[in-house]
């Protein structure tokens, strides 16, 4: 699909990592697109490092965002998640910030280790 739509350049594959943190770095946003998903540890992490994400509307997911419903996107919607993607890259660096810090303290407040035990 990559050669099909002349994207070898802007697409690199780059396997299984153990730790992706820098990959999370580098990028601008996270998007899981996933089927099926029990609890997205992936998403969490990427919003955990400040990460704006984007994630399919299915039942993990849609937990985790729950106050960020706008980032979500249903599984048939690929002009929706298309749309997404190219608002947030359309955005300035401080207002992607901006949402990946909301996100991070949302994770802090809701998501962390401590917040699971205490409910």
């Amino acid at each position: 699909m990559i050669n099909e739509h002349d994207l070898n350049s802007s697409v690199i594959l780059k396997g299984k990592h153990s730790d992706v943190r820098h990959f999370l770095k580098q990028a601008d946003v996270f998007v899981s697109s996933s089927i099926n998903e029990g609890m997205p540890m992936a998403l969490v992490e990427a919003m955990a490092m400040a990460l704006p994400v984007l994630g399919s509307d299915i039942p993990g997911i849609s937990y985790v965002l729950n106050d960020f419903k706008e980032y979500l996107f249903r599984l048939d919607g690929k002009d929706e998640l298309s749309s997404k993607i190219e608002a947030i890259y359309n955005m300035s660096v401080s207002e992607r910030k901006k949402i990946g810090d909301q996100m991070r303290d949302y994770c802090i407040n809701n998501l962390s280790m401590q917040r699971f035990m205490e409910r």
